[in-house]
């Protein structure tokens, strides 16, 4: 048997929690938002959180513009390394402040 492969998203989305990952495959920053059924109303898409912890038990925090992938408006792609998950990875999407 395999061990759960999981992720997790909090904050601005409408379907918070934590999301298998496919097994032998890769999934995307921008296919767990689509997953958690997109952004709310309040979400800052442009600044979207990543929290890694590696094995060496390093903390590794990056910031992904879905939005602009969102839009078609993002350098790169998708499936980029900075997009691309990692079992047990957390993703935060913070609120807009207007």
């Amino acid at each position: 048997e395999y061990t759960p492969r999981e992720v997790s998203i909090q904050g601005q989305v409408k379907n918070p929690g934590r999301y298998p990952m496919p097994i032998e495959q890769t999934m995307s920053v921008l296919e767990l938002v689509t997953r958690a059924q997109g952004f709310t109303d309040t979400a800052k898409g442009t600044a979207v959180s990543v929290t890694r912890i590696n094995p060496d038990g390093t903390k590794e925090i990056f910031t992904v513009d879905v939005e602009s992938f969102i839009k078609g408006k993002a350098k790169g792609k998708a499936s980029d390394s900075s997009q691309v998950l990692l079992p047990g990875d957390i993703v935060y999407v913070p609120e807009r402040f207007i």
